[in-house]
């Protein structure tokens, strides 16, 4: 594919024979010496790539010429540097390489090369994720799947009222995100949302930290502090692991649900609290109250209405969505880079059940982004459980996957008789579009992992997509 190249630098000469070598790759080169011209190209014409001698043309006054701020995909960038610094350090929006000042021809076509198919890649991730919104969003979370969607449906429907909630779920399931969606649908949304890990917490402090104390009731405590319960009134209080409070602490925690009133430690006033509360676990609390560990009388206080979010391995068509959503996070914190799953990767995280569930999906996201050079995570960056160690339990990415190969030159047997009266022409493309509506289900609707699966190209894989009117979503 041509793309648009626009080469600034005082000194024409010092590209050599660079805009040849890129000419012969299809490629279309503009030459601007002094920021007057460059500012004329610029105006003239949208270009793919800049490649800019850093002093003249600094990567900031760049940004502002091309546009990179209106909201539109800016060019790529690569700077020439007299002293070799870091993308960082030149300054630009998207820096993609920095080559250092004589330039060698060789090295800076392949670096423009890599940095136009770096950005196509980009593009392809940003339309693929304009194309295919979220079935279902609730606050910060988003999902494709039939159960979350319910389970939104649910903490909408409960959220406006004040009764207490219990989160149940296994670790790293979203349980903390959910209260906070719940919290930000609620009447409650313009107060507080207070939060407090009850298992981190030592027993006395864990008291303290919810009731607050008293200046001198116990050796440190030299002012009068509030507990969460008051910083959390006319808001919503979050007790993460509630099942590690300790018993004692059970009982003055019920008094609060059911009257409204509490002191803090070391001191007589009754003080009064107006909290939505919210608790979690990973435990079975009915199984705790059995074995007279957990008070049954506050487990049905706090269990007006439950919530239970599915861990990740029965909802693996959200691994793709949460991937892509966690990825573009790390690349907006400060010296993050554009990041993709390829579709190898994205097959391992099909096929993996994810017991830490998303907490650890975002773990080996972050270890990924960080190892990866490019903007394209390989299996090789993912954690070695992931590449060698798929769990017993691991989900193949689709049941029959491993038969669509066969596939690729037979119609299904059910419509052998209709293909009988059919022309090889109309025969073919019968054929050719289920293949693809397989495909197309073994991946999620995921249409670079489809064009892996399949083994051809992913321009390849859009034509025949848009041929066939699929346009890369999962056929119902």
């Amino acid at each position: 594919m041509s793309a648009r190249l626009l080469f600034l630098d005082p000194d024409p000469r010092t590209f050599g024979d660079l805009p040849q070598r890129l000419a012969q790759h299809g490629h279309r080169i503009r030459i601007a010496s002094d920021p007057a011209a460059a500012s004329l190209c610029l105006t003239e014409e949208a270009f793919d790539l800049i490649l800019a001698e850093s002093r003249l043309f600094p990567g900031a006054w760049l940004d502002q010429q091309s546009g990179a701020s209106a909201g539109s995909a800016p060019p790529g960038r690569i700077t020439l540097d007299t002293f070799g610094r870091s993308p960082a350090q030149t300054g630009g929006a998207t820096v993609h390489a920095v080559l250092t000042r004589p330039v060698d021809p060789s090295t800076a076509e392949h670096a423009v090369l890599r940095a136009l198919r770096e950005r196509n890649l980009e593009a392809e991730n940003r339309s693929l994720r304009e194309a295919a919104g979220p079935r279902f969003r609730l606050g910060r979370l988003v999902s494709d799947e039939d159960r979350m969607g319910e389970l939104f449906r649910l903490v909408r429907r409960v959220a406006p009222s004040q009764a207490n909630v219990l989160i149940l779920g296994e670790s790293g399931t979203g349980k903390t995100e959910l209260a906070r969606a719940l919290h930000g649908a609620s009447d409650r949304v313009e107060g507080p949302f207070v939060e407090v890990h009850c298992g981190a917490l030592a027993e006395g402090l864990l008291e303290s930290e919810l009731f607050g104390h008293a200046a001198g009731a116990f050796t440190g405590a030299d002012r009068a502090r509030e507990g969460k319960f008051e910083a959390a009134s006319g808001g919503t209080l979050f007790l993460d692991e509630l099942a590690t409070a300790p018993l004692d602490l059970q009982v003055k925690l019920l008094r609060v649900l059911e009257e409204g009133r509490l002191e803090r430690v070391g001191e007589s006033r009754t003080r009064e609290v107006d909290v939505r509360l919210v608790c979690a676990t990973n435990e079975d609390l009915e199984a705790l109250v059995a074995e007279g560990k957990f008070r049954e009388d506050l487990y049905f206080r706090v269990q007006v209405i439950v919530l239970e979010p599915p861990p990740l391995r029965e909802r693996p068509g959200d691994v793709p969505r949460i991937a892509t959503h966690f990825l573009d996070e790390l690349a907006n914190r400060p010296g993050g880079a554009p990041r993709a799953l390829s579709p190898k990767a994205l097959g391992l995280c099909l096929a993996y059940d994810w017991p830490g569930n998303i907490r650890e999906l975002r773990n080996a996201l972050e270890r990924a982004a960080i190892l990866s050079e490019h903007p394209e995570i390989g299996p090789e960056h993912l954690p070695e459980s992931l590449r060698l160690k798929p769990s017993a339990q691991a989900r193949p990415v689709e049941p029959g996957a491993a038969t669509i190969a066969a596939q690729r030159s037979a119609l299904p047997p059910q419509e052998l008789d209709t293909a009988r009266t059919q022309s090889l022409a109309e025969q073919l493309l019968r054929a050719e579009r289920h293949i693809l509506e397989r495909a197309l289900e073994a991946t999620q609707g995921h249409r670079g992992a489809a064009s892996e699966l399949l083994q051809i190209g992913r321009s390849t894989l859009f034509d025949k997509l848009r041929k066939h009117g699929l346009g890369g979503s999962v056929p119902k």
